[in-house]
């Protein structure tokens, strides 16, 4: 998930609250006063003044959520695509910033393109579907295999899924795990949140390079129990793999490191600061076969030397945090 920095996602009570009070004053707004501003918006010249002030009132707007009077709503900018209404940053964000300028746009342009030429997708942390319903539109034809272990969220991703007349999905909720003898992990949730689909952290479970920093307020997080499912038993076949699960990119991909030597799939990952093992691994992928690595942006897949991966961080010098790794001419 490319929302904040991971830190950030451990909001103290007193920020919390003053996200509450706002989200309050903005709701004595009339919403027709504001639905202007977010049909106009994803319309606006990038980079023009008018289009730099308008987000910055959107910044604040958005935190009115998605209206509740509608059960889904349609992009202000691509009518194809129904969202469901759901407490989730991502329907918040695509609600009023549409779908160039809302939620990851530079990694969606790229997703769709892979998608549209690949014929056995699995993308591990599907959230409320977002791509996962982008994906199945531009290769209905396409296997594609989703895993979520948030309830909440995968809830959400059904029924986004229902709302576009999407099949092909398989959707599995449940953590993909490294270990084979995993039968059940523990999430840990940040408490005190008002965005239930946003990214579980399972930064107790082993193997995850952010733990430390996500054990700064452990009385404020609320545990649950989910499935857990081998990820050697859904890498089988797959030629495009999305990897957004928060930490354990590491020790997933480790568990199957043989079988994507095989299997050399393009490969969308989350590299956030600090994963210094996933880097570790990226490097030792592009030493085994002909890996490439680039970083999407809008405009293009901006190539990235894997010498530089390791001191370089992607938010920083990108403004993202993904990064496609394609072993293919």
């Amino acid at each position: 998930m490319n929302t904040s920095d991971l830190a950030d996602r451990l909001i103290p009570p007193a920020r919390t609250a003053a996200r509450r009070t706002l989200t309050a004053a903005l709701n004595l707004i009339p919403l027709e006063t504001l639905q202007p501003l977010r049909t106009a918006y994803p319309n606006s010249q990038p980079g023009s003044a008018k289009e730099s002030a308008q987000r910055l009132i959107l910044e604040v707007v958005r935190y009115r959520g998605v209206p509740r009077t509608r059960d889904s709503f349609t992009l202000a900018d691509n009518p194809a695509v129904t969202v469901a209404s759901s407490d989730s940053f991502i329907a918040e964000r695509l609600y009023w910033f549409g779908e160039a300028k809302g939620y990851e746009p530079e990694v969606l342009r790229w997703w769709r393109h892979f998608c549209a030429r690949s014929t056995n997708i699995l993308e591990l942390g599907t959230n409320i579907g977002y791509f996962a319903v982008q994906g199945a539109l531009a290769n209905p034809s396409a296997r594609y295999t989703g895993v979520e272990p948030h309830p909440g969220a995968s809830g959400a991703c059904r029924k986004n899924l229902e709302l576009n007349g999407i099949t092909s999905v398989n959707l599995l909720q449940a953590a993909a795990v490294g270990d084979p003898g995993t039968g059940s992990i523990e999430l840990h949730l940040p408490g005190g949140r008002d965005h239930y689909e946003e990214a579980p952290c399972s930064g107790f479970a082993a193997g995850n390079e952010l733990h430390h920093q996500q054990v700064e307020d452990v009385a404020s997080y609320r545990s649950i129990t989910v499935d857990a499912i081998p990820l050697a038993g859904l890498i089988d076949g797959v030629d495009l793999l999305k990897i957004d699960v928060e930490g354990q990119e590491h020790a997933l991909l480790n568990s199957v490191f043989d079988e994507l030597v095989q299997l050399r799939p393009t490969m969308f990952l989350e590299v956030l600061d600090g994963t210094t093992r996933l880097r570790g691994l990226i490097s030792d992928l592009c030493r085994a076969l002909p890996y490439k690595l680039y970083v999407p942006t809008r405009e293009a897949l901006v190539e990235l030397d894997v010498t530089e991966l390791a001191g370089t961080s992607l938010t920083d010098r990108f403004q993202t945090r993904d990064l496609v790794m394609v072993c293919e001419p």
